[in-house]
């Protein structure tokens, strides 16, 4: 950035989060939080934002730390001091820290999560908490409390014998997992959540530490326990865990990260934050700490009722078409269709806890077709993997998602309803559900079709047939035409077969080079895995003119829980 100073010295005194950093670079500084970071150029840049971040402790205005410069530096510290303001970097103050009754270094601690550290820190000095659990662990939480200032009148130590009546009505309670039986921790979870008292459970599942916060939304202890489960890691016994030896020192580091996150959350410091979380996880072999999103899982008690079916939205990309490829001529509309499910991806894979283990293709040879895998796990549904190979890396990691999310549905809703389709819009997986009925309700019958003529494989279509034709031949899967046949279905879709190499596979399509390319496309992917070629029309307005729409779709819930909503997909389910 260009360093410049036009606006007038904001007012107040200026701290610095204490997660801000600085490293120099070859042309000037680095300067970087824990989310985000920005580059400053310019001859000695690095020793005076150095310089300044050290004298941002809220003491001073802008106007004070610029006076402490020569004239020829104020302009550029005047700018460095409104940038670090707007990015987040610094917040401004009323008054210094210790200026109160809020001890300073709690205040400047707080600012990390908080444009107003004061208030953070008063509303954490009236919380009423209480930790209970074993002896040996409340000692340890009570000397970590003593350090963070929460060993007040407000505070509790209990041994955890209580059930969660006697527990409820504070404003946070702690409870060590070990303290109670499954059966007796998931009745005083019940009771707290009952009451409507926010509440932790902490814990060691196998080599790790973690803690749950599963008020509100979020999942319970046994709904961790259950994906860790899934995930491949045991939840260790009370005597397994220990008191002491090896596992001291790690017990003691965890429960620092522990009472940290207690202080963050009770004093309300990070809420809105642009990275929710209601879990951390503590790894003893790296000393790492890794925050986490955990949902209600499918079929636990704590799982309240599932969110009604949305209409769908008119207009924008909701109507859309995907193209399967990208396209220059793809509309601001599409592109923005496409970062909104990349965003809802990104935050729906957790390796450590789900729902998606993982959506990606980095290990899968990208050449002759795009790839992708995608892997989801929930306690009660199991773990569901798909594979998938289509034209473009990109599709092939959307249409990957998919079949996962289609696979848990049908694995949730039990024998009433066969089949679940999954889409990135209604329209989508309205046609996904469509697609995988067809088959079951109009089998292939190969007396009633017709060799796939020159006159059917025109236009664009055609050109994504034939070049999944020729990928398919030189991996030897098809051989000449690929021995497809194609008929025309009552509803308006064309059916294909492909009989011609070490596969038979059945595609169905909106034109008969679709339905022949889905076909194809069916010889390199696994058995019970849909990869649909998208119908070549603008809208789906006029695909549904072209092919009927199927009778008795019902809007589903997802599966499973998705962090920040499930808004970006949609689940239909059919009866076969």
């Amino acid at each position: 950035m260009t360093i410049r100073n036009t606006a007038p010295a904001p007012e107040g005194r200026i701290l610095a989060r204490p997660d801000v950093s600085v490293a120099a670079t070859r042309d000037g500084a680095w300067i970087g939080g824990s989310g985000s970071s920005f580059t400053v150029r310019g001859r000695g840049t690095h020793l005076l934002v150095s310089r300044l971040l050290q004298e941002l402790d809220g003491t001073a205005t802008a106007r004070e730390l610029e006076a402490g410069y020569d004239e020829a530096a104020r302009p550029v510290v005047g700018a460095l001091l409104k940038a670090l303001l707007q990015r987040g970097y610094a917040v401004l103050l009323d008054r210094a820290p210790g200026s109160g009754p809020e001890p300073a270094w709690l205040v400047r601690h707080l600012a990390r999560f908080t444009d107003d550290p004061f208030a953070a820190a008063r509303r954490l000095a009236g919380r009423r908490i209480a930790f209970a659990g074993r002896p040996s662990w409340l000692r340890r939480m009570r000397t970590g409390a003593e350090e963070w200032g929460l060993d007040g009148a407000h505070t509790e130590f209990l041994e955890g014998r209580d059930g969660g009546e006697r527990l409820g009505g504070r404003d946070l309670v702690v409870l060590q997992a070990d303290a109670w039986s499954p059966e007796a921790l998931a009745g005083v979870q019940g009771a707290l959540r009952g009451t409507g008292t926010p509440h932790c459970v902490t814990g060691r599942i196998g080599a790790g530490f973690w803690a749950v916060y599963s008020d509100g939304d979020a999942g319970c202890w046994e709904c961790l326990k259950g994906l860790r489960a899934v995930v491949g890691e045991a939840v260790n016994s009370a005597e397994e865990n220990g008191e002491g030896g090896a596992h001291g020192a790690a017990e003691s580091i965890a429960a620092s990260a522990l009472l940290r996150s207690v202080v963050v959350r009770a004093a309300g410091a990070g809420e809105g934050a642009p990275d929710p979380w209601n879990a951390l996880a503590f790894d003893p072999e790296t000393l790492s700490v890794t925050t986490h999103l955990v949902g209600q899982s499918a079929g636990c008690a704590c799982r309240r009722a599932a969110p009604a079916p949305r209409a769908e939205a008119g207009g924008g990309a909701s109507r859309v078409v995907r193209r399967n490829v990208y396209a220059p001529d793809d509309t601001e509309r599409s592109d923005d269709h496409h970062a909104a499910i990349v965003a809802s991806l990104s935050a729906w894979t957790d390796e450590a806890v789900g729902p998606f283990l993982e959506v990606d293709g980095a290990a899968l040879a990208q050449v002759p077709f795009g790839a992708a895998r995608a892997a989801a796990v929930d306690p009660a549904l199991g773990r569901f993997d798909a594979t998938v190979r289509t034209l473009s890396s990109r599709e092939a990691y959307y249409q990957a998602a998919l079949n996962v999310l289609e696979a848990a549905a049908e694995a949730g809703a039990g024998s009433g309803r066969a089949v679940a389709g999954a889409g990135w819009t209604r329209d989508e997986a309205l046609y996904r559900a469509l697609l995988r009925t067809a088959p079951l309700r109009e089998p292939p019958d190969r007396g009633a079709m017709e060799p796939l003529g020159e006159e059917e494989t025109v236009g664009e279509c055609a050109r994504l047939y034939r070049y999944i034709l020729r990928r398919a031949q030189a991996l030897g899967i098809a051989a000449g035409d690929g021995g497809l046949s194609v008929r025309t279905l009552p509803n308006g879709l064309f059916q294909a077969v492909a009989d011609g190499g070490a596969r038979s596979a059945v595609g169905h399509g909106a034109c008969p080079a679709e339905a022949a390319a889905s076909a194809l496309l069916g010889t390199v992917n696994g058995e019970g895995v849909l990869v649909h070629v998208n119908p070549h029309h603008t809208e789906w307005e006029e695909v549904w003119k072209q092919v009927a729409p199927p009778g008795g779709a019902e809007d589903l819930a997802p599966p499973f829980p998705l962090p920040g909503g499930g808004d970006a997909v949609w689940i239909v389910g059919l009866a076969e």
